[in-house]
């Protein structure tokens, strides 16, 4: 060493440089790994709680669990417990444990399209107590696009299966579709000879309506050069009887309305002569009792006393025939 340094002036210090890199690469390996650790979360505290499946599919070491779409810690284990039971344990950092209740569920469901699996933890009831270290939330399996696409896959074979019954059904020459083809067929072959007889009937029928009108248009004829005239004059001498009739019952009517008047007149007479009528009566009833005070007083006076028999009283006798 002593011959190169006196040789070569670069390879002076060289120690010292050597350890300074050798220390520089030693601390940088060393925040590496605690930035990895860091990352990673090696350094931060883990609560350890788990679920059971219903199988091992899609589950895997190292698969991310997330809560409201922020992880929170990753599958540590997937086993068989004692029971034969798929059980998966869960390593969840425990700052986020107090957000996890009792009644939370773990979904194993895929992130977008065709993302990778993950586990999401629903929160649970907010009156619900917190899990511990230890404790077990509830799993269920979401619906992936492999069990929608079967679901689509068994749904279109049963539609293709409906078609085909469809299509023999349609196809059946004996089916209700071919029998009606062909009742329809002969019911237009139907139609198509009553079209044709009806052409004649209408033939027919226009023939006959030409001549009827042609008789109705000669009675129209007779009617108005005969029968019009003779309703016209029946008409007028109506209208001149009409015009006497009415002259004579207006001279009845005047002689009705002059009757009328006279017997209101004859009314009105008899009700004032009604009226006169009670008191000339009493006048009369007093004139007789005058009348026959006048005769007693007479009858009591002389000489006509002597000549006046009295009536006698009694029984009147009664006829005998012995």
């Amino acid at each position: 060493m002593g011959i190169m340094e006196e040789k070569d002036p670069r390879f002076v210090g060289i120690e010292k440089k050597v350890g300074i890199f050798i220390a520089v690469a030693v601390l940088s390996i060393a925040v590496a790994i605690v930035f990895i650790g860091l990352e990673r979360e090696v350094f931060t505290a883990k609560a350890k709680i788990y679920f059971i499946a219903d199988s091992g599919a899609n589950l895997v070491p190292g698969q991310p669990v997330k809560f409201k779409g922020f992880r929170i810690g990753k599958i540590e284990d997937v086993s068989l417990n004692d029971r034969g039971m798929v059980e998966v344990r869960l390593s969840v950092l425990e700052d986020y444990l107090p957000f996890i209740k009792a009644d939370s569920v773990a979904t194993l469901k895929q992130e977008g399209v065709i993302g990778d699996s993950i586990i999401s933890i629903s929160q649970g009831s907010d009156d619900m107590d917190y899990i511990h270290d230890g404790g077990g939330v509830f799993f269920e399996r979401a619906t992936s696009i492999e069990d929608i696409a079967n679901e689509l896959k068994d749904q279109a074979e049963q539609a293709i299966d409906e078609i085909k019954k469809i299509t023999s059904y349609i196809t059946d020459p004996e089916g209700d579709i071919k029998t009606t083809i062909r009742n329809v067929r002969e019911l237009t072959d139907e139609i198509k000879t009553t079209r044709k007889n009806v052409d004649n009937l209408l033939v027919t029928v226009k023939g006959d309506l030409s001549s009827a009108l042609a008789n109705t248009t000669s009675t129209l004829e007779t009617v108005q050069s005969d029968v019009i005239p003779q309703a016209i004059s029946l008409m007028n001498t109506s209208e001149d009887t009409i015009s006497n009739l009415y002259n004579d019952v207006q001279g009845i009517m005047d002689k009705a309305d002059k009757s009328m008047d006279n017997v209101l007149t004859l009314t009105q007479e008899m009700k004032a002569t009604a009226e006169r009528v009670p008191f000339a009566m009493e006048q009369g009833v007093e004139l007789m009792e005058d009348t026959s005070e006048v005769l007693d007083a007479a009858k009591k006076t002389w000489p006509l006393n002597k000549n006046i028999e009295e009536e006698q009283g009694g029984a009147i006798p009664v006829d005998s025939y012995e």
